[in-house]
């Protein structure tokens, strides 16, 4: 029988290996996607289905992440739950898929709910790019890319409930920012164990940089949609957000530890909501751009116990 101790460390390692604190920034990007075709947080059960779907699919995606690399980490990353014995490897493969198959499922409840195929479509592309990723392209030159696509599909997953997506200029900007931003994270969090580790980090703060440039371009390509005037307090509101990103990036130059490394791509991870409350904001209003940094709580809270890289 185990016992309470063995079973809260088992549990810890899931905590750990699922990353739930990472699983709000996928829901966060969701939200945004909606509230840029929508304009209004209804209809309120599809945009549960599919904020259900993202985090299923986000949790599937880290799990089959560490199962893929148990090897590899065993040797750069060996406190992991897999190298370290807490998760049989195989049970990670299980599970992952498991995970996968039910967020496909929602996505699918999604579709029948709204009589209309994008959601499932996009979920499906979004399986295909998650699996790639972990079992294909994450070593390769092309993985910063993959990963990028991966959090397109993710705004667009959210955009799913408008059959007019596809004419929403705004959509497939904002869409485009968090791609941009997810390539630029993943070239600065791959550095850490390149040669060319200098290089690779100003390459993917430069490109962290240009997606808040891009994301600027958000309310005039709105504007193209529907009446709206943008007080130069949100541009004021990115140009901090900017700054702030800048000297955390600026801080791992001055002292290059891999704690302070992992501090700042758990900072970049956590952008996402900030990225995602801006898109929100505009979208919405100040008050939806509020709701959504909310999900900053849960995400601060979860990464006490768990890393978030």
């Amino acid at each position: 029988m185990i016992d309470t101790t063995t079973k809260r460390e088992l549990l810890l390692a899931w905590w750990r290996l699922l990353r739930l604190g990472n699983v709000f920034t996928a829901i966060s990007n969701v939200i945004a996607g909606f509230l840029m075709v929508r304009q209004e947080w209804q209809p309120l059960k599809p945009l549960f289905l599919l904020m259900g779907c993202s985090t299923l699919l986000y949790a599937a995606g880290m799990v089959l992440n560490d199962a893929f690399d148990a090897e590899l980490d065993a040797v750069e990353r060996p406190e992991r739950p897999i190298p370290c014995g807490r998760i049989v490897r195989r049970t990670a493969f299980r599970v992952g898929f498991v995970l996968l198959f039910a967020g496909a499922a929602l996505a699918c409840l999604t579709s029948w709910e709204l009589q209309n195929r994008a959601a499932a479509t996009i979920a499906l592309l979004l399986v295909f790019a998650i699996v790639g990723y972990d079992a294909k392209f994450k070593q390769t030159d092309f993985g910063p890319s993959a990963m990028g696509i991966c959090r397109y599909l993710n705004v667009l997953l959210g955009a799913s409930v408008a059959e007019n997506m596809f004419v929403i200029p705004a959509v497939w900007i904002y869409a485009a920012v968090v791609g941009m931003y997810t390539l630029g994270l993943s070239l600065f969090a791959r550095s850490e164990n390149e040669a060319g580790k200098t290089r690779g980090q100003a390459i993917g703060g430069l490109v962290t940089l240009g997606s808040m440039v891009l994301l600027g371009l958000l309310p005039k390509a709105l504007s193209l949609f529907q009446e709206a005037s943008f007080p130069m307090v949100w541009y004021g509101c990115l140009l901090l957000t900017c700054l702030m990103m800048f000297r955390s990036h600026q801080s791992t130059q001055r002292s290059p530890s891999p704690t302070v490394f992992r501090r700042h791509v758990s900072r970049l991870l956590m952008g996402f909501i900030i990225l995602d409350a801006l898109a929100c904001t505009v979208a919405v209003g100040w008050l939806s751009g509020l709701i959504v940094l909310t999900l900053f709580v849960p995400t601060k809270f979860i990464a006490r116990w768990a890393p978030m890289t």
